[in-house]
């Protein structure tokens, strides 16, 4: 078979998609969400045993027992937090700003939001626009069943 180099060419002009998000360490968002709603319930038993356990021995130790599990508790969210972040592509170090109070729950949306290797394409899919728009959209219904009790009560 001889080649002819008047036949045209076949070639796949499709976009691949050139993602490979085995090159991200880190947890993906759905791992992400179940191990904070893990901790979270966690952290709310732990606290109220504590606080139930001890509470016939005083005030002082009941408020000792909750503040230590929460410093149990914020070095393993903080864990998870930067694990994730390392996974969008961003360093694990902003997960300090978890504890600041608005700057959370912005990234706490985004975390949950954005898809392996964001930091590097800089889109969204699918389902990081639905889960933003929820929790978007649960904010603001907080926010208004908030304001409408403080007008009812006032």
């Amino acid at each position: 078979m001889s080649y002819n180099p008047y036949t045209t060419p076949t070639a796949n002009l499709g976009a691949p998609d050139t993602r490979n998000t085995d090159t991200y360490p880190g947890i993906q968002r759905f791992i992400y969400f179940l191990l904070s709603i893990v901790v979270a319930l966690l952290t709310n038993l732990f606290s109220v045993a504590a606080r139930d356990g001890v509470e016939n021995l005083g005030k002082n130790i009941a408020t000792f027992s909750g503040v230590a599990v929460f410093l149990v508790a914020l070095p393993i969210s903080l864990w998870i937090c930067s694990l994730r972040l390392k996974n969008i592509g961003w360093n694990g170090w902003w997960c300090l700003l978890q504890l600041v109070p608005i700057a959370n729950l912005i990234q706490g949306i985004y975390l949950l939001s954005a898809p392996t290797g964001y930091a590097q394409f800089k889109q969204y899919d699918t389902a990081g626009k639905v889960v933003a728009g929820i929790c978007i959209a649960m904010i603001l219904l907080g926010l208004f069943g908030f304001a409408s009790l403080w007008m009812i009560r006032r």
